[in-house]
């Protein structure tokens, strides 16, 4: 499997330039792997070389300027004008994330992968999830736990009428695995009122 822009990564790697000079924050020079979206890592040469390495490799990467902070340099990490920036790098995992609508709106990272022989679900099967909820957006929205459970039995193209706070985002990001299956699914919404987004996001598991 190649890593893909919505892709979770769990890497080490420290930032230098062609001097030796080490640059970043603590966060890019830990012995402890960081968990981050492909698509959030910076500057673009060290996020186009991760999506070439694979799992429980180490390299050395050189970001050339335009690949890097380029010719205005950068104030955090403190970066000069026009440097190259090596970074050795190790990947030592990730996780496969399916971006079910291609926009970002559903996201389904997988924890594991059970065996090929098991069915995905369809409209009208019958789920068991254990799950915790949560909602996600700053400021009162933060991190706030509002939903969990065991065991939980759900009829799929019924989740709205049975449990209100269920979206039709999660229904259709059931589809996406099969029994025995860990994920962590993010939602987009857009609160009615306030027009203001924020992610709806469930760890669960398809029993």
């Amino acid at each position: 499997l190649e890593v893909q822009d919505f892709d979770i990564v769990f890497i080490k790697y420290k930032a230098r330039l062609e001097d030796g000079y080490k640059i970043g924050t603590q966060a890019m020079d830990t012995e402890e792997s960081t968990r981050i979206c492909v698509e959030d890592l910076q500057p673009a040469g060290l996020r186009l070389a991760v999506q070439e390495l694979k799992r429980g490799s180490k390299a050395v990467v050189t970001a050339k300027p335009s690949y890097a902070w380029g010719s205005e340099g950068s104030k955090d990490p403190a970066v000069p004008p026009d440097a190259t920036i090596l970074f050795d790098v190790e990947l030592s995992d990730f996780h496969t994330v399916e971006d079910v609508c291609k926009d970002g709106g559903i996201q389904v990272e997988l924890f594991n992968k059970p065996s090929s022989a098991w069915k995905k679900p369809k409209i009208g099967s019958t789920c068991v999830i254990s799950f915790s909820a949560a909602v996600e957006g700053g400021d009162a929205w933060d991190s706030r736990e509002f939903a969990s459970g065991q065991g939980l039995k759900v009829n799929l193209g019924e989740l709205n009428s049975e449990h209100e706070w269920l979206t039709d985002g999660f229904e259709r990001a059931l589809e996406h695995l099969v029994a025995g299956q860990e994920a962590f699914v993010k939602i987009k919404v857009q609160d009615s009122l306030s027009k203001r987004s924020y992610f709806l996001t469930i760890c669960c598991l398809l029993q």
